[in-house]
């Protein structure tokens, strides 16, 4: 109940939030802030290289920003952004870009570092 003593309205039947990795061809993944009233839209289709990697980065990103993972303010979700936009375009001027990454990739093949991509 509100402080004025009224029940709160329900969403009709069938009615969803879509969050996370939206379908379509685009790459785009929403975020909703941790009140649930204010989102934001990150498009992971327009930055550089493969889709492969671009989709895998994608999806890493949705369950990163997923209730309960973590990452509860857009502040924070636009600073993660920001870094895998980065990433992508230094990845970009590889002469041989990877088509996946994997931890050893990130690391630079130094034992005992450890870089958590989820």
């Amino acid at each position: 109940m509100s402080p004025r003593g009224r029940r709160a309205a329900l969403p009709d039947a069938g009615q969803t939030t879509t969050r996370g990795l939206l379908p379509g061809p685009d790459l785009v993944v929403r975020v909703f802030a941790q009140d649930g009233g204010r989102y934001y839209d990150y498009r992971f289709g327009a930055f550089p290289g493969p889709e492969s990697l671009r989709v895998a980065l994608a999806e890493a990103f949705a369950r990163r920003t997923a209730p309960g993972a973590g990452v509860t303010s857009l502040h924070t979700a636009q600073r993660i952004y920001r870094c895998v936009g980065i990433f992508c375009r230094y990845l970009a001027t590889l002469a041989w870009p990877p088509q996946q990454v994997s931890v050893a990739y990130l690391s630079g093949g130094r034992p005992g570092e450890v870089i958590n991509l989820e």
